[in-house]
């Protein structure tokens, strides 16, 4: 008897899933939105508008509150404390 584990047809023994990892879960929480308003009772298109609509919301509502923040911060720089 062999305690070795033997691969299926058409893989090799030690072939790994190729994972595609993309920042902050890009694609995850989209598939997971999109998953979870069709499970909800969304047709596919509404549900589909849905979650880009989410996805460019989230983004460029944080793009737009860093940029007010860096114009903000750029036109007062600060005081630099006086030396005593």
């Amino acid at each position: 008897m062999s305690s070795e584990i033997q691969a299926p047809p058409g893989r090799r023994p030690h072939a790994r899933p190729r994972n595609v990892a993309l920042m902050g879960g890009l694609g995850g929480v989209e598939a997971a939105t999109f998953g979870l308003l069709v499970l909800e009772g969304l047709s596919f298109e509404v549900a589909l508008a849905a979650t880009a609509l989410i996805l460019v919301t989230m983004l460029w509502f944080a793009i737009l509150i860093g940029l007010g923040i860096f114009s903000y911060a750029k036109a007062k720089p600060l005081k630099p404390e006086e030396a005593s």
